[in-house]
């Protein structure tokens, strides 16, 4: 491929595994899009040499299992897509050194079970999707640090079970939707200290427990709230 190349589709690729092992020579490459590439079974190291990329789709790589250990070196990263790659387990430990990513989608990575301690150190974070990450027990107690972070989506995160101790330190966090996690059951004594946070959805987490409530009712800057679904939450609201 020239070397001059700024935006490669290889969107549904057949020829994808001879193609990819040359990337590492586009040095000026700034978007990739591998959508639905279902060939792609492991992300060569190659591509993490990719210096100036600043977009990346890997949507729809079903059968996906793996990213480079050296995958934190793609420091021009803003955005990145990984929705709908449903054997991805893991995000290397290297993730977190992505220091100018942006925007982050996972929707639907099924496989994903945690994410790795280093995911704190994405400073430059805005938006977080995490929707139907039906696997995804818990967050890293880093998770807090991400302190950009004004838009967090993880509706059917049916696993998650509670939020990290220290959730309430996202400053800049302004929407979070976590409908549908069905065994979420505390939201956490700080998470009243979410001072921008002006949207929450909440509905459908049937094993929230009452205490939900009198965390929200003194939060002042809460502009829009659903929360049905638990009946724990329903009995206390009527008191």
């Amino acid at each position: 491929m020239p070397a001059s190349l700024r935006f490669v589709s290889l969107y549904n690729s057949p020829n994808l595994p001879t193609l990819l092992p040359t990337f590492g020579n586009l040095s000026l490459l700034e978007m990739l899009d591998l959508q639905g590439c279902n060939v792609l079974v492991t992300l060569p190291t190659s591509v993490a040499q990719l210096n100036s990329l600043n977009f990346l789709n890997l949507g729809k790589c079903s059968n996906l299992t793996t990213l480079p250990e050296t995958f934190g070196n793609l420091s021009a990263l803003q955005m990145l897509g990984l929705s709908e790659c449903s054997k991805l387990a893991t995000l290397p430990p290297t993730f977190g050194q992505l220091k100018s990513l942006v925007w982050f989608n996972m929707d639907g990575c099924e496989a994903i079970t945690t994410l790795p301690n280093s995911f704190g150190n994405l400073s430059a974070l805005i938006i977080l999707k995490l929707n139907r990450c039906s696997n995804l027990s818990s967050l890293p107690e880093s998770f807090a640090q991400l302190s950009c972070l004004k838009m967090l989506w993880m509706d059917g995160c049916e696993r998650l079970t509670s939020l990290p101790n220290n959730f309430g330190e996202l400053k800049s966090l302004k929407l979070l939707k976590i409908k549908d996690c069905s065994n979420l059951k505390t939201l956490n004594g700080d998470f009243g200290s979410l001072a921008s946070l002006k949207t929450l959805n909440a509905s459908n987490c049937e094993s929230l427990d009452g205490e939900a409530v009198d965390i929200l009712v003194k939060m002042e800057n809460l502009m829009f709230v659903k929360i049905y679904g638990s009946e724990r939450v329903m009995e206390r609201w009527k008191e």
